[in-house]
């Protein structure tokens, strides 16, 4: 009896644990899942006792004055910065407004050093006193819900001679850029995304969203605190650009992580402004490879399975409208009628070993539909001109 007391008592307290901080809260709770990238200005070493906490104003929260929740090393990144994650379970009530925040990292004692020592998350250019600011949209609180907090790189409060470059109007002198900082945030953000499902569309969604509507909170006021020359579609294209043409390499194109890139730069217009041969990539990443024999194609029924068919259209949508701006742009480039099959089958135009076929009558002037065509461009196509007597 005692042995089975013991035993429950245990389970309560790693259930608390798991729980955190708002373990004895009985109201309805959703996750947060904070994202960030700590700089090699803290030195941080987890083997020597290191480690990082987050606070946040409030006083449900403890008004900055408790460790809320453990931050956690996820893996080194290149020049010693380190992507680190934290899991919040917090009642939907104390996130559905803004709500201030700060990273602090523990820097345990050294031999060389006299006591252990805390450092506070440093804003560039907005001083001590500045929080980071926790908006998550309305729509997304919600009892069991997971909201992922992406935020740009944590720096250390600089010294004297960090202050005076800081001060220098000029982001290449400063020794701690905050363009430098979201980007190298950014980027890293985007190489944690899984593109082999649907989920990849949300995640480079709620990037965007953190990146580009960051707040911060300075005495009771909220500001903006983007900077002028971040430009989250640049790193965006430049980001897809190196894994479609990854994926062309090592020959590893996966049909649905092909369909979320392409979905991807159709929604945030990046698919604007690739060159010729990013175009090719990505639409020979399109081709559908059927299997004669079993006439299927499984590499499309793997894509019909792991993607909510509501999206099906506008899918195939997203991809005409690349083809028809690539095709538009590019009169000598026809790479984008590899992608056509999947268009049609993704908006239910024509289906896959489909037993019809094709209308015998003659077909009307420039009657696009007939063939297939409606929605893309194919005039520039028709206009091709043909010497007389080429062929003699």
């Amino acid at each position: 009896m005692e042995m089975e007391k013991e035993k429950n008592k245990k389970e309560k307290e790693e259930e608390q644990k798991e729980e955190g901080y708002f373990a004895k809260d009985k109201r309805k709770k959703m996750t947060v899942v904070f994202h960030a990238v700590l700089a090699p200005h803290f030195k941080f070493e987890k083997n020597q006792g290191d480690r990082i906490f987050m606070r946040f104003g409030g006083v449900a929260f403890g008004e900055f004055h408790d460790d809320v929740v453990e931050v956690h090393p996820e893996r080194n990144l290149e020049n010693d910065f380190i992507l680190v994650q934290a899991k919040l379970l917090v009642p939907c009530d104390y996130v559905s407004d803004k709500r201030p925040y700060k990273y602090i990292v523990f820097k345990a004692k050294r031999k060389d050093s006299e006591k252990d020592e805390h450092l506070w998350d440093y804003l560039i250019d907005w001083g001590h006193t500045a929080n980071r600011c926790l908006q998550i949209p309305k729509d997304r609180c919600q009892t069991g819900a997971v909201w992922h907090q992406y935020d740009d790189t944590i720096f250390s409060p600089p010294g004297k001679f960090q202050s005076f470059r800081n001060t220098i109007p000029i982001e290449c002198v400063k020794s701690m850029g905050t363009v430098k900082g979201r980007s190298i945030a950014t980027f890293a953000m985007l190489g944690e995304v899984n593109f082999t499902n649907w989920e990849a569309v949300e995640a480079v969604n709620d990037i965007a969203y953190c990146m580009k509507q960051t707040m911060v909170e300075k005495g009771g006021e909220y500001k903006n605190n983007v900077p002028s020359s971040y430009n989250f579609y640049t790193i965006l294209k430049e980001f897809i650009k190196a894994k479609i043409k990854k994926s062309e390499a090592e020959d590893k194109t996966d049909l649905v992580s092909s369909v979320s890139i392409a979905y991807i730069i159709y929604v945030h217009s990046v698919y604007t402004n690739l060159d010729p041969e990013d175009y090719k990539r990505l639409f020979f990443s399109l081709i559908l490879r059927p299997d004669p024999k079993e006439q299927t194609c499984i590499a499309f029924e793997s894509l019909l399975d792991r993607i909510p068919c509501e999206q099906w259209q506008n899918l195939g949508e997203a991809i005409r409208v690349i083809c028809r701006h690539a095709s538009e742009n590019h009169h000598d480039r026809h790479d984008w009628l590899f992608a056509v099959p999947l268009v049609h089958f993704l908006t239910q135009v024509s289906q896959p070993f489909s037993n019809s076929v094709l209308l015998m009558e003659k077909p009307k002037d420039k009657d696009d539909t007939w063939w297939g065509a409606s929605g893309f461009d194919t005039e520039s196509m028709r206009k091709r001109t043909f010497t007389k007597n080429r062929y003699r």
